[in-house]
């Protein structure tokens, strides 16, 4: 039998259906890590903010914030890993903003800001997809070399732009660090939370939401066991025994059949992950064999490749680096021959929309940027119709960013309701103009627009070749686990922990390829043979203990 044979609809149907508007604005339901995450990154636009103004340099009030978009990334990552990506992101902030105020200093050419920009946009592009920086991705780095290359600047005020980016930036990564003093347990003990709620949703969901709900468990148990043995926080204490503990109870509830777990099992496991998140963490009772088994459970998922698959070549992340500086290019070329004062910002949209894996998932953000756009717009002109002086600019910057902040999550529409307002104001301050709305409207769909059309017209050629490997993959991982088991059951576990992520590999593979619409021809039956045989050799009896005695 041939692996994904081509029997598929044609390539205008499949065009359509890649463009279906379908969850694009679908309310997500997020469990923790939303409300103090948006105050910290709040608190690191304000502080900067409001130093520029006692010191009365409003001049360098707009690069606070370009800044400050450092706190955007890292919202609940363990503080090892989190030190590290800020200070990346950080440094990355900075050389942006020096690169795209050199490109001002150097040159009014409209075309050459453009094309330095779309540079920048491809770079960072590449850069956040193999260091995994995660959402926003490559984004703001676009926005920072975008706006200081747009704004006036003078070769005397280099250096405070420069620095005043980098203040920010750092003072950003210590706000961000701070918690490590405070509460050191909170990412895991959030990720450990998350994975509870996650197995909880998939004991209560329908037969046709049980495919995606399973996904999303075994995504989140995977992902607390690589928190809790990243080696963020020192083994063997309480709060880690108990978190071990209910990571390995929520991990063997995912392979029993719904019908066989207890009705009030789901609520439970809200209700310990609530308990959790408050830290209050249930204290468990565990003999040293026991906890030495889940601490070895913890450091084999971390010592693994990352759920969804082995390392990524460098070469997988080029077609979508090429797929933004090409719509990036010809977006700020369109804004320039439609006479847009801030090209850059058809730029900047066509770089956010294509800050996602396919076709489908960058009509989505257009759609959500659109909608949430034009909110945004008729929210601006309230808060501009009472014109605003210099401190009122300031705080509408910060309250747009903490309102963006707290909705994010639920769904990017929300975000960018509040993000147009905070660019507007940033505007404002930077280089008053008059028709700044309108302008702002007319460009991010000009923008987006254009982004669909290129990741429509450049495709990706290695996106079914990389869903065929996932496959072949899951096949031969799920025969060894399966004579691992026949030979030595009790000593199993690292065959079925590559399993586990060699299934999570093939469904990441098949949401991608899904959504292009000209990759050659597969079968989403023959990947779902694949999962359902994975999960039935899952299924077999837990490696760890279900569940310890709370005391």
């Amino acid at each position: 039998m041939n692996d994904l044979p081509s029997k598929r609809p044609g390539p205008l149907t499949r065009l359509l259906r890649s463009l279906s508007p379908r969850d694009a604005l679908r309310l997500r339901v997020v469990f923790g890590g939303v409300v103090v995450p948006s105050l910290r990154i709040g608190l690191c636009v304000a502080i900067p903010l409001a130093v520029t103004f006692a010191l009365g340099r409003l001049d360098l009030a707009p690069y606070a914030p370009l800044g400050s978009f450092t706190a955007l990334y890292c919202r609940d990552t363990p503080y090892g890993r989190r030190a590290r990506v800020l200070a990346t992101v950080g440094a990355g902030l900075t050389l942006c903003v020096l690169v795209g105020a050199l490109t001002s200093l150097l040159t009014a050419n409209g075309i050459a800001k453009i094309a330095v920009i779309a540079l920048v946009a491809a770079l960072a592009k590449f850069a956040a997809d193999t260091l995994s920086f995660g959402p926003p991705a490559g984004l703001m780095f676009v926005f920072a070399a975008g706006a200081a290359a747009y704004a006036p600047q003078t070769w005397a005020a280099l250096p405070l732009v420069v620095g005043t980016t980098a203040a920010s930036a750092l003072l950003c990564w210590c706000v961000s660090m701070a918690g490590r003093l405070l509460h050191r347990t909170a990412p895991q003990r959030l990720a450990t939370a998350r994975a509870l709620v996650a197995v909880a949703t998939l004991l209560t969901a329908s037969d046709t939401a049980r495919p995606a709900a399973r996904h999303q468990a075994h995504l989140a148990v995977q992902r607390s066991w690589l928190v809790l043995g990243d080696g963020s926080v020192a083994a063997g204490s309480e709060t880690v025994r108990g978190l071990e503990a209910l990571t390995a109870r929520a991990e063997t509830l995912l392979h029993v059949p719904a019908e066989q777990v207890p009705t009030d099992t789901a609520a439970e496991l809200r209700d310990l992950a609530w308990r959790t998140r408050l830290r209050r963490v249930p204290e468990v009772t565990s003999t040293d064999t026991e906890h030495a088994e889940l601490r070895s459970r913890a450091q084999q998922v971390a010592a693994g490749p990352a759920a969804g698959g082995p390392a990524h070549r460098l070469s997988q992340f080029l077609p979508g680096a090429t797929r933004v500086g090409a719509a990036s290019l010809v977006a700020g070329l369109a804004g320039i021959a439609l006479g847009f004062d801030h090209a850059y910002w058809a730029l900047v949209s066509a770089s956010a929309v294509l800050q996602t894996v396919n076709v489908t998932t960058t009509w989505h953000r257009t759609i959500q940027r659109v909608a949430g756009t034009l909110l945004g717009a008729g929210l601006a002109v309230v808060i501009f119709g009472f014109d605003p002086g210099p401190a009122a600019l300031l705080a509408v910057i910060v309250l747009c960013q903490l309102g963006a902040e707290l909705l994010i999550l639920t769904n990017y529409a929300f975000a960018i309701l509040f993000a147009t307002p905070l660019t507007l104001a940033i505007t404002q301050l930077a280089h008053p103009a008059d028709g700044a709305v309108t302008e702002r409207v007319l460009a991010t769909v000009v923008g987006a627009l254009i982004g669909v059309v290129v990741s429509i017209v450049l495709v990706d050629p290695g996106t079914t070749r990389r869903l065929r490997a996932a496959l072949v993959e899951c096949r031969a991982v799920e025969a060894r686990a399966r004579l691992a088991l026949e030979r030595t059951p009790r000593e199993a576990g690292p065959a079925l922990d590559r399993l586990a992520r060699a299934v999570i590999a093939l469904r990441e593979a098949h949401m991608v390829a899904g959504g292009e619409p000209w990759t050659a021809g597969f079968s989403a039956e023959e990947v779902t043979a694949a999962e359902h045989a994975a999960y039935e050799l899952l299924a077999v009896p837990a490696r760890v203990p279900s569940e310890f005695p709370a005391r």
